[in-house]
């Protein structure tokens, strides 16, 4: 069983707990993937509508039982995020008794063992495998976020961390390249958003031909689509060089 606890062994706990269990990645829910590890660990779940806002939740451990307690007043997302928080705090601090506030949650918390649980937590919630493969497919931010029941500052984060990662960009290049896309999301351009062009180097290339805008393959030189024209499309792809 794979449960060092470290931060980069989430994704072999994602694979020895969901996808060895034949769940597909495409239809992946990070809370049925926390339900699944939970009930692996023997944890029990608890919930209670704490009255103040700030409060997400703790681990309990003693000599009976281990215990994750969540603030029910929160939104779902927000409770998943908890849980699998609190699961790092399991794995990696395991002979403590932490209370996690919001301000534990953040990503800017400078506490050592804060930032070890929100790692974990991101990794769980969201595994490199199946970021690379909604990634593949060019999901909007929001798709992402919904498809995978994450809350979109968690999404955030994670994307943060794998352009930081995976391409070598710099903390505030990087923040600055997700909220784009995150923009970019909300106006349906995502697919021509700069996070794509990073990820995926060949780019997409266009060409204006008689009042359609054609979009070609950058390895065949195909023709894939043939879009109808729209100014603000226009303007968005002339804007970095795309066109």
């Amino acid at each position: 069983m794979i449960l060092s606890g470290r931060s980069s062994n989430a994704n072999n706990i994602y694979r020895e707990f969901y996808s060895k269990l034949g769940f597909d990645a495409m239809k992946y829910r990070c809370d049925a993937m926390l339900v699944t590890l939970v009930d692996k660990l023997d944890i029990r779940l608890d919930n209670y509508p704490f009255k103040k806002e700030h409060f997400c939740g703790m681990l309990v451990l003693d000599e009976y039982e281990t215990t994750i307690v969540y603030n029910s007043n929160h939104s779902s997302e927000r409770r998943n995020f908890t849980i699998a928080h609190e699961l790092g705090h399991y794995l990696l601090h395991r002979n403590k008794q932490i209370v996690d506030r919001a301000e534990n949650m953040l990503d800017n918390s400078i506490n050592e063992f804060e930032m070890q649980a929100n790692s974990f937590a991101a990794q769980l919630l969201l595994p490199e495998s199946v970021v690379n493969l909604m990634i593949g497919y060019r999901y909007s931010f929001f798709r992402i976020a919904k498809s995978t029941h994450t809350s979109y500052d968690c999404l955030k984060w994670r994307l943060v961390s794998y352009l930081m990662r995976n391409f070598s960009i710099g903390r505030k290049d990087s923040i600055d390249i997700v909220e784009a896309y995150r923009q970019d999301s909300d106006r349906k351009l995502h697919a021509d958003s700069v996070f794509f062009k990073i990820i995926f180097p060949g780019g997409r290339k266009y060409e204006l031909i008689n009042g359609e805008l054609v979009e070609f393959s950058p390895i065949t030189n195909k023709v894939i689509e043939v879009i109808p024209i729209n100014r603000k499309r226009v303007d968005y792809l002339e804007s970095f060089g795309l066109i």
